[in-house]
This record gives C-alpha cells, sequence and structure tokens, in this order.
C-alpha cells in the first residue's frame, strides 16, 4: 500500500488546506490517501483534539464514507468535509489516462469558452480516455459543474444522455465535442479537387432518397416509473385560519374557546373548529431540495383566503354577539359589553403551521401529527403562483438538500415538444391518490402509477387527460411517452365523473422556475 497523497490541515498558512479559525490549531491534522482508497487522518497534537463521529482520536483513524470529521471540539468546532477534500482537483489536473483534454471556462486560452461572470477562469476539463470514454472534471470552479442535476467533486464518467450544465446554467453539448471532423487541408493546390468533390457530393445528396428520421424511443410505464418514483413524494400540510382579538388568540379571553384559536372551513362550506390537514404530491427539480407542486396543495388562493377569512369572521363575531345577549338576559351587562368590545376587534388570518414531505418506498409508522413530523422531511413555502390561473408552487427542505436515494430530477430543461402532445397521446403521472389510504403498503409508502391520454387542448394553462386521479393526486409530475415532463395534474371535477381532468402546461410550470 502505498501513499497517493497527503493534505496538511490547520490555520497555518504553510498547510496544503487553511481553515481560519482561532479553535484550529496551526498544525492540527493530516489526511492520507493511499492507491488502494482507504483514508486515514491524524491529529497531530492540536489544542482542542479531531474528532470522528463525535470520538476524540488519539492516533491514525481510518475514515468511511458518511463519517463526519469535527476540528477543535464538539460544540463549536469546524466540520470538515473530508470527501471533497481528498477528490478536489488541482486547475491544471488531468485524468493519467486521458488521450485528448478539452479545457472549460471563461478565458481566452479555453477551448470551449463561456465568457459568463459566473463561470470560473478554468472551470472544468473534458477528458477523452483510452479506452473511447468521456469523463468530466470539476476544477474547484466556483458555482460548480453538474451532471443530471447534481453537482459533481472532481471527476465524472459520462454515459450517452447525460446532461452537462456549466454552474447550474450553461448547457454542454459534450457528445460532439470529440466527433468534429478535421478541417480540410489549407494547401492551395487541393482546393480545386476538393471543391469539386463537394459538388459530386452535393449533386448526388439531391438524387439519393433520404430515410426518414429515426423517432425519439418510447418507454414502457414500468421504466418511467422506475427512473421517477424516487423523485415523487408525498406532501403532507397542517393549516388554519388563526383567530385572534387585540393579537392575542381567541382562548385568552375566553378559555373555553380554545378550540377556536384555529378553524377552517368544512366540505360544506360550514366553519370548523381546529386545522386542517390534507395531503397531495410534490416531485423533486433541483439538487438542492426544491419541490414543484400544486398551488392548491399549499393552501388556497389570495383571494379564497380573504373570503373565507371574513367568513370565519362573521361566524365568530355572531357567537360572541349571540355570548352578550345571552349575558344581558341575566343581567351581567359588564360582562356583555367586554365580548361586544371583543367582537368588534376579532382578526382572521391563514397560517400554514406546518408542511413536510414522505419519501416513496419508506415505512410509515406515525401514530401522531407529532410523529408524523420526525418521520417526514420538513419543508418551508420558497414561491407560489400569484396568477390564480397557474396552479403551481415551489417548496423546499430546511436542510436545502435533495436526498440521496432521488437520481432523477425532473428536468425543467427538457419538456414534452408540442409534437408529443396531441389528442389521443399517451401520457403517465406517479403519485399518492387519496393520500396515506392508498399510499401505504405492507411494503411501505408507495406511489401509484397512472396513465391515459391527452383529451383536449384546453389553452395557455391547462389541458385535458383522462388518467384516473383522486383527492392526493395533485401536484403529480405527468410524463409523455418518451420520458420528458409534459405537465402538472392539476384537478378534476370533484369526484363527480372522472375521465375529465386537467393538467398544468409543462412550459407554463418550467417558466415559472425562471
Amino acid at each position: 500500500m502505498q501513499i497517493v497523497k497527503t493534505i496538511k490541515i490547520g490555520k497555518s498558512s504553510s498547510n496544503d488546506f487553511v481553515i481560519n479559525n482561532d479553535i484550529v490549531s496551526r498544525q492540527h491534522a493530516i489526511l492520507t490517501v493511499y492507491d488502494t482508497g482507504e483514508v486515514t487522518i491524524k491529529d497531530l497534537n492540536s489544542t482542542n483534539g479531531t474528532f470522528v463521529d463525535g470520538k476524540r482520536i488519539t492516533d491514525t483513524e481510518p475514515l468511511k464514507s458518511g463519517q463526519v470529521v469535527r476540528l477543535g471540539g464538539q460544540s463549536q468546532g469546524v466540520i470538515l468535509d473530508w470527501q471533497k477534500l481528498i477528490t478536489t482537483k488541482p486547475k491544471n489536473y488531468r485524468p493519467t489516462d486521458a488521450i485528448e483534454v478539452k479545457k472549460i471556462g471563461k478565458e481566452l486560452d479555453n477551448d470551449i469558452r463561456l465568457p459568463n461572470p459566473d463561470v470560473s477562469r478554468r472551470h472544468a476539463l473534458l477528458c477523452k480516455k483510452q479506452n473511447g470514454s468521456i469523463s468530466i472534471v470539476d476544477c474547484d470552479s466556483t458555482n460548480g459543474t453538474f451532471v443530471n442535476g447534481f453537482p459533481i467533486s472532481g471527476e465524472k464518467v459520462l454515459r450517452s444522455g447525460d446532461k452537462v450544465l456549466i454552474a447550474h446554467k450553461y448547457p454542454l453539448e459534450w457528445e460532439k465535442v470529440f466527433h468534429q471532423k478535421p478541417n480540410p487541408s489549407p494547401i492551395w493546390k487541393w482546393v480545386a479537387g476538393i471543391a469539386a468533390t463537394i459538388a459530386l457530393v452535393v449533386g448526388l445528396w439531391y438524387l439519393i432518397p433520404k430515410p426518414e428520421p429515426e423517432p425519439d424511443k418510447e418507454l414502457p410505464a414500468s421504466e418511467i416509473y422506475a427512473m421517477y418514483k424516487k423523485t415523487v413524494v408525498m406532501i403532507y400540510e397542517q393549516s388554519g385560519y388563526r383567530v385572534t382579538i387585540n393579537n392575542r388568540p381567541l382562548s385568552y379571553y375566553l378559555s373555553d374557546l380554545e378550540a377556536l384559536n384555529y378553524c377552517s372551513i368544512d366540505g360544506d362550506g360550514d366553519v370548523s373548529p381546529g386545522a386542517m390537514f390534507s395531503t397531495g404530491t410534490g416531485f423533486f427539480i433541483s439538487s438542492d431540495g426544491k419541490i414543484m407542486t400544486n398551488r392548491h396543495v399549499i393552501g388556497p388562493t389570495k383571494s379564497e383566503q380573504e373570503k373565507e377569512a371574513e367568513q370565519i369572521k362573521d361566524a365568530i363575531q355572531n357567537y360572541l354577539l349571540d355570548l352578550a345577549r345571552r349575558y344581558r338576559a341575566v343581567e351581567q351587562k359588564k360582562e356583555a359589553n367586554y365580548i361586544v368590545g371583543w367582537a368588534e376587534n376579532v382578526d382572521v388570518n391563514y397560517d400554514i403551521l406546518w408542511i413536510g414531505i414522505g419519501m416513496n418506498d419508506t415505512h410509515v409508522t406515525a401514530r401522531t401529527i407529532e410523529d408524523l413530523k420526525r418521520e417526514f422531511v420538513s419543508c418551508s413555502v420558497l414561491k407560489t403562483s400569484q396568477d390564480d390561473a397557474l396552479d403551481v408552487a415551489i417548496i423546499q427542505t430546511h436542510d436545502k438538500r435533495t436526498p440521496d436515494v432521488v437520481t432523477h430530477v425532473v428536468d425543467l430543461n427538457d419538456i414534452a415538444r408540442e409534437s408529443d402532445m396531441e389528442l389521443g397521446d399517451k401520457v403517465y403521472t406517479i403519485g399518492f391518490p387519496k393520500g396515506f389510504t392508498l399510499g401505504t403498503t405492507d411494503v411501505g409508502l408507495e406511489a401509484n402509477n397512472q396513465s391515459g391520454e391527452i383529451t383536449q387542448e384546453r389553452g395557455e394553462y391547462t389541458y385535458g387527460h383522462n388518467i384516473t386521479i383522486h383527492q392526493g393526486a395533485s401536484g403529480s409530475p405527468v410524463f409523455d411517452c418518451h420520458g420528458r415532463f409534459a405537465g402538472i395534474i392539476v384537478s378534476g371535477y370533484l369526484g363527480i365523473s372522472q375521465g375529465y381532468n386537467q393538467a398544468v402546461q409543462p412550459q407554463k410550470a418550467a417558466d415559472f422556475t425562471k
């Protein structure tokens, strides 16, 4: 076993990796990488110690993927991203088995120049290997190199169809880079011969029948499901209309009305005490935990909120005024006057109390809301459409991370074309209709795969389809027969009749993220 490289870590500028923090010693620790792939860390008699998974090390300690290294104490120490550190390549790095390398960046000396401010001077390298494979190397760029929506660290071997973005913004057509034919010889004596050859080829081109272009490959439903089943999540939301008097809960004035601190509007349009709970579907669209869904999964529109809040306010005020009349009837006028004053100052506002996601193919054992909050991943609302005609919203995980089990995010830069969305064309969706009722199985939380056809070209925002849907399916992604994003399930007709449902147009959903 031989040493490939060592990385000295500490506060001193003489280290390979400098951490400017007083809790870190001048010469704190050293990472060693071996040709077998093994990695070790050794504490260099630092003042505040080196910890691996919470345990202070006293000698050389082997490291395994996922272990947490902290320098200088448990509570205030600095977490060392050692896996990124050992895979980071220097600016002039070149894989040893590369036979051709193309430099990518914004400087003039790059082979592929992207003169954009968010592209690094030497951003990445595209390498052709001796075995014919092609890899891309991120040169420790500021804004990263992304493959299929995920940032890479160091070198990544590419496969046909992989989508590469420089700085998460600029597409790289990498499959064309090493297939360009050399320019014709500039020697003047060959010019006449080449021109004649070109003329002959052009003439023959018009005479030879051309084959029809091969259509895109259609994918079976099972393949589309396998590709995106981990991408889809169940959304669970707890919300309600908060009732206050002079910015204090209603129960502050009347303790027996605690159930009315939060209210909702039930299916019959009546005011109900307590918060409301709902489920829906969403899908990951980026590597930083962003999830797209319907706006109505997150909550009512602003106009709906105002209307429902006013309805609840009227109901609470009428209750209080009726209570005041009862106090007057028994000669308790002072108390009655207090209650009338409270009724005049009632205020009602919509609140999202909690929102989280359940990952597909996971077990849910929760019996209470508090247990569910521990099993689901907490999220925040990032963006909701202000256009009543566009039922789209984006939430994001609190840690701004897409779980590692998600191998594909829905690529909103590769959406279904108009030619793939004609009447009668097949469409598929993956989601959680009926929420926990259909989603909970013996093997865990499982999304349902549904299929149907496009039935109506409704217009600018939505189109019609006949996929069977139920409450909980809202926010499910729709895919065309090639596996491309084709919209979002948005609504049916209140369960009155199936087969006449709607989906958000894919381009409208994609534009919403920009």
